[in-house]
């Protein structure tokens, strides 16, 4: 399946809940525990048709190597992902369908201490095009506590529209 930038937008736009027991939920109780692993189905009540995954991933090896992934499930189709101390290479080549800001990245390679913003991109495979974190309005540049790690989710989970509330209990050390 392939989408266009448009209907990617919208689905990113989407006000969405967590789906437990069947049931959307306005309130979500997480614990902070190393490492954090999630995964959540998603609906929306304004348009049922299509679901979505968001997903948190931190790596045991890395204390702060942490990925959040939120994807429309049916196609599996990534709509925004960032990356904590990951490795990324952008294509080589521009259409006429990356966005400008993405030009200065052409074929850049993110090392893991380069954390980056993953975007869907027209014509591209999933989540190809990413930009540096430090050159993106995402809040979170790095993740350098228990308390950063709970920001990049909380802020992350605005970005993605999700309505149901996170109340994550921290990491005590």
């Amino acid at each position: 399946m392939h989408i266009s930038q448009e209907q990617a937008d919208y689905l990113l736009r989407l006000p969405k809940k967590i789906v437990e027991n069947q049931q959307l939920t306005s309130v979500k109780m997480l614990d902070q525990v190393f490492p954090m692993k999630e995964k959540f189905e998603l609906l929306s009540e304004e348009d049922a048709d299509f679901s979505f995954v968001f997903e948190i991933n931190q790596s045991s090896k890395q204390s702060f190597k942490l990925t959040l992934h939120h994807q429309e499930a049916d196609a599996s189709i990534g709509l925004l992902r960032i990356d904590y101390q990951g490795k990324h290479q952008n294509p080589a080549v521009v259409t006429e369908k990356v966005p400008a800001r993405f030009h200065p990245y052409v074929g850049w390679m993110f090392g893991y201490h380069e954390h980056h913003v993953h975007y869907f991109v027209e014509g591209y495979p999933t989540l190809a095009w990413a930009l540096p974190v430090t050159d993106d309005s995402f809040p979170v540049k790095a993740l350098t506590s228990p308390q950063s790690v709970v920001d990049a989710v909380v802020h992350f989970a605005r970005l993605i529209n999700l309505k149901t509330l996170l109340q994550i209990n921290p990491l005590l050390i």
